[in-house]
Order: C-alpha cells, then structure tokens, then sequence
C-alpha cells in the first residue's frame, strides 16, 4: 500500500479586510448623510405643526362659540381657554367642553386668548405663538 499523506490546505492571513481609516470614512459619511435627513425632516415637521395649528384655531373658534351660546358669554380673558376644560364657577354649564391637553397647540404651550380681541376684528383673538413661543410677533399662527 502506498503510503497516503494527508494534507491540510495552509491558512494564511487575509489582506482583504478593511482598514481604521476606511471604517471612519464610510461612518463620516453615514454620519453626514442622517444629519442632512434629519435636518430636512424637523423642517418638514414645522410645516405640519403650522397646518396643525391652523386646523385647531378652528376647531377652538367653534368650542368658544358652543360656550358662549350654552352660557351667555364668552369666557373672559381672565379665565381664558381653561374655562373651556373646568368650567367656572359662575358657568351655567357645568361641564368641560374639552380636554386639557386640547387647549395646547403642537408645541406643548397653551394657546393665547384675548376678550375682547385686538387683531381679530371679532370678539376674541385665540393664537399660537408659533415656533419661537413669543408673544406678537411674526410667526404668531391666529384666528386674525
């Protein structure tokens, strides 16, 4: 009989994995390329906060007036919108005609009201003050 020898094919070290630098390359540029998409979706979520403002101006407008027939009069800027959730004392209609958390707008801050209004023309101002969260400015969102 022959005398067979076995042979294991020999392992050598591998050059074709990836160098430190090339890893921090294609990071830097996932990096780079999340901010870009991040950026342009906080912009995109401004525009929807802005039209989500406007439809819940109106929907305010119509709970004010709903108030205002249930109990005679708007409430005065002294109770403001939270009348419209815990109704005061002196409300004929003892119930909440909304939620808390419906008298804020998509920033988490409390929308403005005025009796009598000021820019409105009408009998109440109710406003966001937009992004920035200063009163009368530009980028206040009103019933105006």
């Amino acid at each position: 009989m022959k005398n067979l020898r076995l042979t294991h094919p020999t392992l050598r070290a591998s050059a074709s994995g990836f160098t430190l630098m090339e890893m921090i390359l294609v990071l830097l540029i996932i990096t780079s390329l999340m901010g870009m998409v991040i950026f342009k979706m906080s912009t995109n979520v401004d525009d929807a906060n802005i039209t989500s403002v406007k439809g819940s101006l109106s929907a305010l407008e119509t709970t004010l007036l709903r108030y205002k027939m249930a109990n005679g009069a708007l409430p005065t800027e002294g109770q403001g919108l939270e009348a419209l959730t815990t109704p005061p004392s002196n409300a004929r209609l003892r119930k909440p005609f909304l939620k808390p958390d419906g008298i804020n707008d998509p920033w988490g801050r409390v929308f403005q009201y005025r009796n009598p209004g000021r820019k409105s023309g009408g009998d109440f101002d109710v406003f966001s003050m937009g992004p920035d969260g200063q009163p009368d400015n530009d980028d206040d969102i009103g019933n105006w």
